[in-house]
């Protein structure tokens, strides 16, 4: 859980972080 509130704080910094993560797209 952590790390998935951590994903979505860091993908408006970090957005090749969530094209990493289909499930957040």
């Amino acid at each position: 859980m952590v790390a998935q509130a951590s994903k979505v704080a860091g993908e408006a910094a970090d957005p090749l972080d969530v094209d990493s993560d289909p499930d957040i797209h």
